[in-house]
C-alpha cells in the first residue's frame, strides 16, 4: 500500500498467540521469527568508544616506546594448528579454545604471544638478524570459568629480545 505521500506503509496485522514477533525484509526475501534479547558470552566484553579511545592512547604510547628504543612491530595468526600450542603450557593446556576447522585441521586460539613467536623465530630464522627486538599487542583466549574482572578474551602485551642472553 502507499499512503497520501508515496510512502509505502505496511497494513496493520492484528496480532494472535501464533502470530510472529518479527516480520521483516532481507532484500526480497520476508524474514518470519522471534524475536531474541542480544546476549554476550560470559568472560567476554563490548569495549565502548570512551573505553576504546583510551586503550588507543595507552597502546599507541607503548608502541612509540618501543620503536624509540629500536623494537619491531610483529602480528601473529590468532589461529595456530593445535599441535603448535598443545604440550606448552602445562595443565593450563585445557584452557586453548581447540576446535576442528572446516578443512579438517585441528586448530586453536592462541593463549599467549610467546608460542607463536617461538613459531615465527622457528620458520623464519634466516630472515631475522640477532638479536631480535620485536613487541606485539594482541587479543589472546583463555578457556575458564571467569571470575570477577577476569576474560576469557584480553590483550597480551610482550616485549622480546630474541638471541642474546643478556637483558639489556
Amino acid at each position: 500500500m502507499v499512503d497520501q505521500e508515496g510512502q509505502r506503509n505496511s497494513p496493520q496485522r492484528k496480532r494472535t498467540d501464533s502470530s510472529p514477533d518479527f516480520i521483516g525484509r532481507v532484500g526480497n526475501k520476508v524474514v518470519v521469527g522471534e524475536v531474541k534479547t542480544p546476549q554476550r558470552l560470559k568472560g567476554f566484553r563490548d569495549i565502548m568508544p570512551q573505553a576504546m579511545f583510551v586503550r588507543r592512547y595507552v597502546m599507541d604510547t607503548l608502541r612509540g616506546i618501543f620503536e624509540l628504543h629500536g623494537f619491531a612491530p610483529l602480528e601473529t595468526p590468532a589461529l595456530e594448528y593445535a599441535s603448535t600450542l598443545e604440550g606448552k603450557y602445562g595443565e593450563d593446556e585445557r584452557l586453548i579454545y581447540k576446535f576442528e576447522d572446516k578443512g579438517k585441521r585441528m586448530v586453536g586460539l592462541r593463549y599467549d604471544l610467546t608460542v607463536p613467536l617461538a613459531r615465527v623465530v622457528a620458520m623464519h630464522l634466516n630472515e631475522i638478524q640477532l638479536p631480535w627486538k620485536r613487541y606485539q599487542m594482541s587479543p589472546v583466549w583463555r578457556g575458564e570459568n571467569p571470575q570477577f574482572g577476569r576474560y576469557r578474551e584480553f590483550y597480551q602485551c610482550d616485549v622480546d629480545i630474541v638471541g642474546t642472553a643478556s637483558p639489556l
